[in-house]
Parts: C-alpha cells; sequence; structure tokens
C-alpha cells in the first residue's frame, strides 16, 4: 500500500472489532467463530466469518484516505464485489 496526501488524512478513522467462539472444536480440533466489525465514525458495521472480511470492511474507508492498494487486492475486491455481495 502506498498513501496519497490528502488533506483528510489527519481525521482518524477508528474500528471495533469484536469476535467470538461460534462452535466448539470439532473432531480436527478446529474452532468455528464469528465476529463483528463496525466503524466507529459512521456505525457501519459487518459480521465476519473470516480474517479477510476484516481488510474489505477497512480497504474503501483507506481508499478514502489517499491509500492506494495494489492491483491484485483492487480486482480481487470487485470481483468478491460483483459475485459475493
Amino acid at each position: 500500500m502506498e498513501r496519497e496526501e490528502n488533506k483528510d488524512s489527519a481525521f482518524p478513522q477508528s474500528f471495533i472489532i469484536r469476535l467470538w467462539v461460534d462452535a466448539p472444536a470439532d473432531e480436527t480440533g478446529r474452532v468455528t467463530w464469528r465476529g463483528q466489525i463496525i466503524h466507529v465514525p459512521s456505525e457501519e458495521r459487518r459480521y465476519l466469518k473470516d480474517l479477510e472480511d476484516v481488510v474489505d470492511f477497512i480497504a474503501p474507508f483507506l481508499e478514502s484516505l489517499g491509500v492506494k492498494f495494489s492491483l491484485w487486492r483492487r480486482i480481487k475486491r470487485r470481483l468478491a464485489a460483483m459475485f459475493f455481495r
């Protein structure tokens, strides 16, 4: 990620992430977890099932501050938006 100068870049972006165990460990030892992320200033929220969900939620807020993501990350986000949301 690289950062461009933006006059709003001093505005902090705060997020609250809550995680919990949704199901105890199965016979393989895997635990199912869930979570929720909240953007504090806007109160926008999303439920989480994967760590990638955290990045996908935060990315638009960072982009609004001038953060540039790699081409692969941008393509991946657009494809996910087209097929999975």
